[in-house]
C-alpha cells in the first residue's frame, strides 16, 4: 500500500499570495456578496443530517 497526498480542492491555497492578501480577497468578496456563504445556515434538502 502506497500513500499519497492528495491535491488540495481549496481554491485558496492555490493562489500565489501572502496570507493577508488572500485575507483581503475574502473579506472583499463577503462585501461583494453582501453575505458571508460559509456562515450561512442550510435551509431544505441540501440540511446534512446528524
Amino acid at each position: 500500500m502506497v500513500y499519497r497526498p492528495v491535491k488540495s480542492d481549496n481554491f485558496w491555497t492555490t493562489l500565489d499570495m501572502t496570507e493577508a492578501e488572500v485575507q483581503q480577497e475574502i473579506k472583499d468578496e463577503i462585501e461583494e456578496l453582501g453575505y458571508d456563504p460559509a456562515n450561512q445556515m442550510p435551509l431544505g434538502a441540501e440540511k446534512a443530517v446528524d
